[in-house]
């Protein structure tokens, strides 16, 4: 009775066919496979499967078989810089099997099948000898006879036959070596074990099964997440299952062998798994491409953008191989004569309009442009270490193509749709009154709040003076939203007022209006120092914020000022400036409420220096502080004033043609260069 309450057990929980406490062989006298099932049948004779009886009288260890790791590579000091934090159970995971590192590549999925189910028995059904490297049919008397002397062998032999602790072991073991077979091309030569086999046809392709990121047994894609709270190797069995699809890339590492640390961990694995994703993972081009940018884009939001630029490669990819399947990689469109082929694909990833001959999405194009320059070096440089002299010829003959001919055939097209995109969009500025409203119904939520949380904790109340916060700073700076919703603490602490150090002046004392800011700086676009400026009520919430930073949970190593709790220990989170910006710009009672935004808001300050009249050294500065080049400053973000148009350009021109004016002619006459520095200014 006891026996069959265990192998209850193990056809609930794993579905361990092959398991007996019994020594007897299991018969199959009594079933009788399908048409289906036999035509579907995968021939396991090309392993070598052991029939006679197992002895260790012979049997010693080697040194492979001692160490169950697999595929070791040497991971350089360079790639060792772009290492990333994990969560501490998956970590433990990688320690343990050391296979998603650079150099390794798992198998591709598509490529693998399972075999069909036989019945509740599991006939026919091996399982992969994590020391040996051979298929049994027999796996527990196989480890009993032959593998005894291994540690991991010896600690459920030490345990009573049938327990549940036993069963675990032995189970851990089963899932060790069929992880090695489904993702090692010269053992499993396309065929997958899964803990479950399917039982129709349909469902026997290996895109079905994912494996567990903490046991790495192979589950249906649907029954993952079920059996991820259960699994026996899940500490945190009350933790939520999210992330668990990524985390099971994580450990798999089904990519291309040159793939860096970082792309394995932190890039490849959030990528959506389409057909796209599908064309990036073992695409070499891509691939060393996505290497290039992980170096210089180090910073974690800026993970988001190289994804965006391997995404567009991968469609441009899918485009070149349907419309030459011969150019199966991005690397083999590197020939002259698939140039036109390329300039094609570009079309159609940026959609070309034959009837208006320009582009509906520009931005594309451009930025294939770019791409493929760089590709083009980094495959220069690649075939130069292999010495394929051959492939770097033709790199070299395309490149010479690309750079007299691209330009004239995408870039100025895509420039000028661009161009004509940008001046036919109507750019709404936010009324002064508006942003006033804001501006107070930010104050009164902050104050609310302070009040709130001094006399006693709550996160919802900490976490809605955060919300606050962030965005009456960012109202009143008009600083970008990234910018400032990655705020460092460490950059904060550093603050000032007129006066010098932060420790030496209490600004909620000081009635000189000088005292009533302080200023710190943060990074800012392009690497550049900017300043934020902080008054009284801004200060003493983002200190309250500090205080009660660790009652809110955020994790001490999370560096931002505006940091939130996260399940997630693989990346920092913080609270999403542009998404507080719109919410709130609803809730405060605004006319028009789609015009506060954060791009808005800048633009507004630029062009308001219009009506201030502000010298040249003085709009240098605002530039400065804005965090960008004066020209980005006049060019870009101050919009054109039909009023300046409208009422002073038209009298020159009347006065230009003879026409009697009220404008005073002396006036114009002295006044003509202010007037013309001011629509300059325009």
């Amino acid at each position: 009775m006891y026996f069959q309450k265990n192998f209850v057990f193990i056809l609930v929980d794993s579905n361990y066919d092959s398991f007996e406490i019994n020594t007897t062989q299991n018969t199959t006298d009594e079933y009788k496979p399908s048409d289906e099932t036999q035509k579907t049948e995968i021939n396991y004779d090309s392993f070598e499967i052991n029939t006679t009886q197992d002895t260790t009288d012979e049997y010693k260890p080697s040194d492979e078989t001692q160490n169950t790791e697999i595929n070791k590579t040497i991971v350089t000091a360079e790639l060792e810089n772009c290492s990333t934090e994990i969560s501490s159970d998956i970590s433990e995971k990688y320690d343990q099997f050391k296979f998603n590192v650079p150099g390794n590549s798992a198998c591709d999925e598509t490529e693998l099948t399972v075999e069909l189910s036989r019945g509740s028995k599991g006939s026919n059904k091996k399982d992969f000898c994590v020391f040996c490297k051979t298929l049994q049919s027999k796996i527990v008397r196989h480890l009993e006879n032959k593998h005894s002397s291994e540690d991991e062998v010896k600690d459920f032999m030490s345990l009573p036959k049938g327990c549940a602790e036993c069963l675990h072991k032995i189970t851990n073991i089963r899932k060790e070596g069929n992880f090695i077979f489904n993702t090692t091309k010269e053992y499993n030569r396309g065929r997958m074990i899964t803990m479950r086999r399917p039982i129709k046809s349909t469902k026997q392709n290996g895109i079905n099964f994912v494996n567990c990121p903490y046991c790495n047994g192979f589950y249906t894609r649907n029954n993952l997440r079920h059996h991820a709270k259960q699994c026996n190797n899940n500490d945190q069995k009350t933790s939520t299952s999210r992330n668990i699809l990524q985390n099971a890339r994580r450990i798999l590492g089904r990519y291309h062998p040159e793939a860096s640390r970082r792309m394995r961990i932190e890039i490849l694995p959030v990528l959506h798994e389409d057909k796209i994703t599908k064309a990036i993972r073992y695409d070499r081009a891509i691939i060393l491409y996505g290497n290039s940018m992980c170096k210089s884009q180090i910073h974690q939001h800026q993970n988001i953008y190289i994804r965006g630029h391997l995404r567009l490669l991968g469609r441009l990819a899918l485009a070149l191989k349907n419309r030459n399947s011969e150019i199966d990689t991005l690397a083999a469109a590197y020939a002259p004569q698939h140039y036109k082929t390329v300039i094609d694909a570009i079309h159609d990833v940026a959609e070309w309009e034959y009837k208006t001959n320009t582009f509906k999405h520009p931005t594309n194009a451009s930025t294939l442009d770019t791409c493929l320059k760089k590709i083009g070096k980094i495959l220069d440089v690649a075939y130069m270490i292999d010495k394929d002299l051959a492939k770097r010829k033709d790199v070299d003959d395309f490149l010479k193509i690309y750079d007299v001919d691209f330009s004239g055939t995408v870039n100025k097209v895509a420039t000028e749709t661009h161009t004509k995109f940008k001046r036919q969009k109507k750019t709404i500025l936010p009324n002064t009154s508006d942003i006033k409203t804001l501006s107070d119904y930010l104050k009164i939520k902050m104050e609310e709040n302070i009040e709130t949380l001094s006399n006693e904790f709550s996160y919802e109340t900490w976490k809605s003076l955060a919300e606050v916060t962030l965005t009456a700073i960012q109202v009143f700076n008009r600083r970008r939203a990234g910018e400032m919703e990655r705020i460092l603490i460490n950059d904060f602490k550093n603050y000032e007022c007129v006066c010098g150090s932060s420790s030496t002046c209490d600004i909620t004392k000081q009635s000189n209006e000088a005292h009533n800011y302080v200023r710190f700086t943060i990074r800012g676009k392009l690497n550049r120092t900017v300043p934020v400026l902080l008054d009284a009520q801004m200060l003493k919430s983002i200190q309250l914020l500090l205080q009660f930073r660790k009652d809110a949970k955020i994790p001490p190593s999370n560096p931002f000022l505006f940091g939130l709790p996260s399940t997630n220990k693989s990346q920092h989170k913080h609270l999403s400036a542009c998404k507080l910006m719109r919410d709130f710009a609803s809730a405060c009672g605004a006319k028009n409420v789609s015009a506060l935004r954060g791009t808005a808001l800048r633009k507004h300050v630029a062009t308001k220096c219009i009506d201030l009249n502000l010298s040249d050294n003085q709009v240098t500065r605002v530039a400065r502080f804005m965090g960008h080049h004066k020209h980005i400053h006049k060019e870009i973000y101050r919009q054109p004033v039909a009023k300046v148009d409208i009422e002073e350009m038209s009298k020159i021109l009347e006065k230009a043609q003879g026409v009697k004016t009220t404008l005073n002619e002396s006036a114009v006459t002295t006044n003509s260069e202010n007037d013309l520095s001011s629509i300059n200014q325009g």
